[in-house]
């Protein structure tokens, strides 16, 4: 008895070894786990023992399930939601609201359609092999790998809407960083109504991505940012993204993790192959994302090059093509100036120089002249391209000048001008509010409140409820000018909870 005992406890022992040693992770079997080898429970022991066992296996599937019908639900969802919305234009209700409208890349469409593909696809192979396969693990990967390149598509391949997109995000932090309008004005805000209250220039530079004008043997460690922007992940697309890439992520990373058990077993060697994946095709999109603004960083080192030996043409080409590689740098407020410098060298009739000649006056106090070419730039260029942005930033500094000089009947005539070419500008609607309070212009002030409200509606940062308090406040003083108490206390509480 006693040698049969320790042959059956050596073959135990070499049985839990075996299964220790396995590329994956095996849940030993019910009676193991409660009687050990020699299969005795007792009663009592035995049956609280038994329940805790199976309450813990169902559990177990139970997570699965749920982990793998939340990620298939989360892709069905990425594809019915949008992915990137930035406001464009906006129009009044029958009810007397605001209507954003939003545009959003076309690169949208077709990852909404790979999320739905990604979702036939992961069920069809559930329902043939009752089980998660090894392609299910590279499927995931591969989704997942798209999911983390949309913001590369999105941004750095739809210049005109990725530019439209920084200039919205840099009018919500001209507003709300430390040296912004709101900030400032805290000292000053509560007095006289805020007739002294002066507005802070708007933002010089428009840039998506910084432009690149260093070589891979710069690198060093403060480089990073720049990496990260020129994978497309900007402030101004996580200000802009919206449920849909959310979801698709969240869909794509739940379906891996589902994949990587076999049954009730996590199986090691998919996780091995999951991970190598990912870190393969990210490293190798990463190097191609990567190589093409360091090599517009050639062809602009080149230009600089052929300008300083006063080669204009040679220094325009180049430019070009640097363009050609990262059309994103024809949005660059900086790439504008320099290309109108060199057509204005050349004597070339072109947008550029047009936009170089007003900045040249505007910065040698030619006021009057510099604003008679910005518009006639904004009246000969396209809506929505590069030049005519730079000449309708132009007409707000200038509104700028007339708010804070105290001029608010042509301030107000510059702003209503400046709105009617960018609808969804959020730096003019909160100048505007300024003026119609100024004014005394109050149901002009409270149009501008709701209309605040929708826009701000598509912003993701939690910073909006600053400008949304702001605006509270504007309604909360010109109430309180009207005498009207009720409405005064309804806005008061208001910008405690915007």
């Amino acid at each position: 008895m006693t040698g049969n005992g320790s042959t059956d406890e050596t073959d135990d022992q070499a049985e839990g070894e075996e299964r220790a040693t396995g590329d994956s992770f095996v849940v030993p079997p019910l009676s193991e786990s409660l009687g050990g080898s020699s299969g005795r429970i007792p009663a009592k022991a035995g049956t609280t023992n038994m329940w805790k066992n199976i309450s813990s296996v169902t559990l177990h599937r139970f997570i699965l399930l749920g982990t793998s019908l939340i990620g298939f639900l989360s892709l069905l969802l990425a594809f019915r939601k949008s992915w990137l919305q930035v406001p464009l234009a906006s129009a009044a209700t029958a009810d007397g609201q605001f209507d954003i409208t939003t545009i959003q890349p076309a690169a949208s469409t077709w990852f909404q359609c790979g999320a739905l593909l990604f979702a036939i696809l992961i069920a069809l192979t559930w329902l043939r092999h009752r089980c998660w396969t090894r392609a299910s693990v590279a499927a995931a990967c591969v989704w997942l790998l798209f999911a983390f390149a949309f913001p590369w598509f999105a941004m750095l391949h739809n210049p005109e809407i990725a530019a439209r997109a920084t200039w919205l995000q840099m009018q919500h932090d001209n507003l709300t960083w430390l040296g912004g309008d709101i900030n400032t004005s805290q000292e000053m805000s509560s007095v006289g109504w805020k007739n002294r209250v002066y507005v802070v220039d708007a933002p010089r530079q428009v840039a998506v991505i910084r432009i690149p004008n260093w070589s891979p043997l710069e690198f060093g460690i403060h480089r990073l940012p720049c990496l990260v922007e020129w994978l497309g992940y900007t402030n101004a697309f996580c200000q802009f993204v919206t449920k849909g890439w959310i979801l698709a992520f969240l869909g794509a990373v739940a379906i891996l993790v589902s994949s990587f058990f076999d049954g009730e077993r996590l199986n090691l060697s998919r996780v091995g192959f999951g991970v190598a994946t990912l870190a393969f095709g990210g490293v190798t999109f990463s190097m191609v994302a990567w190589s093409i603004p360091l090599h517009a960083s050639r062809h602009l080192a080149a230009a600089g090059k052929y300008t300083s030996r006063g080669e204009f043409e040679s220094a325009v080409d180049s430019m070009e093509s640097a363009a050609r590689v990262l059309p994103l740098l024809r949005e660059d407020t900086y790439f504008i100036a320099q290309r109108g410098l060199l057509d204005w060298r050349l004597n070339r009739d072109t947008p550029h120089a047009a936009i170089y000649h007003a900045n040249t006056l505007e910065q040698d106090a030619f006021y009057s002249q510099a604003l008679d070419e910005y518009e006639q730039i904004l009246e000969t260029t396209v809506a929505g391209s590069a030049v005519h942005r730079e000449a309708a930033r132009a007409l707000l500094r200038y509104a700028v000048h007339s708010l804070n000089s105290g001029d608010n009947i042509q301030a107000t005539a510059q702003l209503e001008h400046s709105l009617a070419i960018e609808p969804c500008n959020l730096k003019t609607i909160y100048m505007l509010q300024i003026a119609a309070l100024r004014n005394s212009q109050h149901d002009r002030l409270f149009d501008l409140v709701d209309y605040t409200y929708a826009l701000c509606d598509h912003l993701r940062f939690p910073t909006k409820k600053v400008i949304l308090a702001t605006t509270q406040q504007h309604a909360l003083y010109a109430a309180m000018q009207d005498g009207d108490i009720d409405a005064a206390w309804f806005r008061m509480n208001k910008m405690r909870r915007p």
